[in-house]
């Protein structure tokens, strides 16, 4: 079964990326690490 565990962990990066965009987008923070992180997805 150690597929279904890498398909969670990939929707969990996947809503982890739309989080931190969403993040960076409405209160930007000072070190910029969320902007970032983002912009390279």
């Amino acid at each position: 079964m150690k597929q279904r565990g890498i398909c969670l962990a990939y929707a969990i990066v996947v809503v982890y990326a739309i989080v931190s965009s969403f993040l960076a987008v409405g209160a930007r923070d000072d070190e910029g690490v969320l902007g970032q992180r983002a912009s390279s997805w």
